[in-house]
This record gives structure tokens, sequence and C-alpha cells, in this order.
């Protein structure tokens, strides 16, 4: 048996893979449904939606088999995406030196696989939507081209939820900047609205108490004093809202 390696990009590719939050999720319908019509497209037992997790291929959907996860070192998808093919075919792993010796081969009988790249939007190969059967076979182009065109709406599917997750996030940002600004109008109008309220209304009582006492000039002082406030009210009040 011949483990895959790691692809060169393997740091980033990686990196790609957990931006979706898809790893460890619990099964979806949206993922199930096409697992079942490519297994039933292409007269196979099992379909699988397989992620390359760092050691690990995790199932996102897995159609014919009990399992949702199984280690990368013995895993076709693994081989798979590490191909120039969009689309990898074995037709008889019994045959292919990679694969004598491995588990899946001699105890669950994969015999025939196929696997079409999952491929997101920046060219990182995440994993695969493949099938299985424990017989030697051939797809038709017709089942080809279906295996790759699900394969595409497998990877929308995944490029939706990322754009999901980017508006939850960016909605909690705006959230709690909200709360920021709440706190903010509570100490504007608690450290600024109270003193100027105190100087307004210190200025009418100073203008009514001492109208015969003042001269003209300190009265028009006194109403300088009233406008300047009375502006600087409406100032902060513009600001609060």
């Amino acid at each position: 048996m011949i483990a895959p390696v790691l692809p060169k990009n393997e740091k980033y590719r990686q990196i790609a893979l957990e931006k979706y939050g898809l790893l460890d999720t619990l099964p979806e319908e949206s993922y199930d449904n096409i697992t079942s019509i490519i297994s039933y497209i292409c007269d196979v037992p099992i379909s699988l939606i397989a992620l390359i997790d760092k050691d690990r291929n995790f199932l996102k959907s897995h159609y014919g088999v009990p399992f949702n996860e199984s280690p990368r070192e013995i895993s076709f998808c693994g081989h798979a995406i590490n191909s120039d093919d969009p689309l990898t075919i074995i037709t008889d792993s019994r045959k292919d030196e990679r694969f004598k010796g491995n588990p899946l081969v001699d105890e669950h009988q994969a015999i025939f696989y196929a696997g079409a790249q999952l491929i997101d939007s920046d060219g990182f190969k995440l994993g695969t939507l493949c099938v299985y059967d424990t017989k030697p076979r051939e797809l038709t182009s017709e089942q080809k081209d279906a295996l790759l065109a699900m394969s595409k709406q497998v990877v929308n599917l995944f490029e939706q939820r990322y754009q999901n997750l980017r508006l939850t996030q960016l909605s909690d940002k705006l959230e709690k900047r909200n709360e920021d600004l709440k706190k903010f109008a509570s100490v504007v109008s608690h450290d600024l609205k109270s003193p100027l309220a105190n100087i307004i209304s210190l200025t009418e009582l100073l203008e009514d108490g001492n109208k015969d006492k003042l001269n003209e000039e300190s009265l028009q002082y006194l109403e300088y004093l009233k406008t300047s406030s009375y502006s600087l009210r409406d100032y902060i009040d513009g600001i609060l809202k």
C-alpha cells in the first residue's frame, strides 16, 4: 500500500478547508440528497462527500456506509486530490499498487472508485464527491459528467455556507458596535448634558435675579452665554441621534 502524499500547498489547503466550518458537523439534508442522487445515477452502493482533513477523511455525507470518517493514509480521496485530472477513476483497486493491502479493499471490498475533486473558488482541492462499488466497472460519459456537475454543486453549498458565516460574523460585529454606541450615548448624556443643563439654569437664574443690578453689557454677555449653551446642547443632541 502507498499512502497519499501531502499536496505542496497543504498548509494553505487546510486553512481553506477550515474556513468553511464543515469539519465535525452533523449530517445535512442538502448534502445527503446529493450523495443519494449520485449513487442512483452511477448505480453504485456507496457515495460520499469526503473532506481531506489533517489525518483523516471527514465524511460530510455518507451514503451506504455507517461511519463518518476514515484515516487519511488509507484513503482513495487523498490520492484523488493530488491528480491533475478533476475526475479520478480506479476500475479495479486490486490491480493498483497504491491499494494493495489497503483495509478498505481487503475488508470492505472497495474495488471500484470514482472521485470528482471539490475545488473552491481559490483553486484549493478540499476533498471529493466520490462513489464506490464492490466490483470492477466503468462509468458512462453521462455518469462522469453528472459526477463532475454534482461536485460543483457541493462546492456551491460550501460557498453559500461560508457567505452565511461571514454575514453572521458581520452581524455580530454590528451588534457589538451598536452596544458601544449606546454606552457612548449614555456617557455623553451624563457627562456633558447634565453639566450643560446646570450652566443654562444658573445663567437664567443669574439673569433673572440681577436684571436691575447688571449693566446692559453684562446682560448681553449672559445672553451670549445662554445662546452658546443652547447651541452646544443642540450639537450634543445631534451627536446622540
